[in-house]
């Protein structure tokens, strides 16, 4: 049976199943975008399935066109197409992107033949804004006992060895659509004995959304850990600041403590060099001596600590001593 476009189009009392238009197109093409993108997807919903293809679109005529793209009997495969024509439908209706993964060909090494392959098993894309959802559809498969060749019948008799498989997988006849980013985190819809996968098709639609929330929750949550680690890091900065300049006052006060000290116990030492000059009085070193005492005095007074102090600059710190004194053990430099 000949599996054109033309061929499967209905006739015009058919309900439109897709956009005019939709051909080769990769985003929203039918004119129901905005209500579909108001309301989110439901479980519960159920996708009409049309009778037959009209206009199909590019994913689907890839499809089409190949008939080995699709790995289903030749009795399912009309069934499938209009399956995943539906779906491909009521996403552009909600205003998503569906993108179809192309064929490509391969020329031999002489040039004489090509050979058709696709990158992968992926049937097309939806996208519902931030997370490409991978379609793929084929036949459940179950494991059979496997059943030797007349080969590995007579080599397992030579060698004493088994080395064929046990079990084999054969195609059933239930067909197995799945919806996600892989094989390990996708939505799986099977026919079963009571239900088709016709009947479910609107779960497809809310993992595609799901993908899409999921993305748009985890970007929202970097962004709040971004602007929580700004913030943190220019309240950090801030207490720099504050400490660097508490510790500066600090500094100084030590710097005063020290002078203050120092010219003490000069003074001292000023004062008993005075008492000296009466042992001097007669030797022939007492000008020179006193000249020096005299410079002495004049030099410890000069030098008096809060006659040249120097202060720092700016406001007064606007942190106390217990936060400064945190702030130190934090970043293991306090002292007391």
């Amino acid at each position: 049976m000949q599996e054109s476009v033309q061929k499967i189009a209905p006739p015009k009392t058919e309900p439109t199943d897709g956009a005019d238009g939709a051909d080769g197109a990769d985003g929203a093409d039918g004119a129901d975008g905005a209500e579909g993108r108001s309301k989110p997807p439901s479980r519960d919903e159920r996708i009409p399935i049309p009778s037959q293809i009209r206009k199909p679109h590019r994913a689907i005529r890839e499809l089409v066109d190949n008939k080995g793209r699709l790995e289903v009997p030749v009795d399912q495969r009309q069934r499938a197409l209009r399956m995943l024509h539906a779906l491909v439908q009521e996403s552009l209706r909600r205003g998503w992107t569906v993108t179809p993964v192309l064929s490509e060909h391969h020329s031999s090494s002489w040039g004489r033949s090509k050979t058709r392959t696709w990158p992968s098993q992926d049937l097309f894309t939806v996208d519902a804004g931030h997370q490409p959802a991978a379609i793929r559809l084929r036949m459940k498969q179950r494991k059979v006992p496997h059943v030797p060749t007349k080969d590995e019948l007579e080599q397992e008799r030579r060698s004493g060895y088994r080395w064929y498989r046990r079990t084999d997988l054969v195609a059933t006849d239930r067909m197995r659509l799945e919806v996600g980013a892989n094989s390990y985190g996708s939505l799986v819809l099977e026919d079963t004995a009571v239900t088709r996968i016709e009947d479910k098709l609107a779960r497809a639609l809310v993992m595609i959304q799901t993908m899409t929330d999921v993305v748009i929750e985890q970007e929202e949550q970097r962004r709040a850990r971004a602007i929580e680690q700004a913030a943190a890091l220019e309240r950090e900065q801030t207490q720099l600041r504050r400490a660097a300049q508490y510790g500066e006052w600090v500094q100084t006060l030590d710097a005063l403590h020290t002078e203050v000290r120092h010219h003490q116990e000069l003074r001292v030492t000023v004062e008993r060099l005075r008492e000296s000059l009466a042992r001097f009085e007669n030797s022939d070193r007492f000008d020179e001596l006193r000249t020096y005492v005299e410079w002495a005095e004049q030099w410890l007074d000069e030098s008096e600590p809060f006659r040249t102090l120097t202060l720092p600059k700016g406001e007064r710190p606007d942190m106390n001593y217990t936060e400064w004194r945190a702030w130190q053990a934090r970043h293991q430099t306090w002292r007391p």
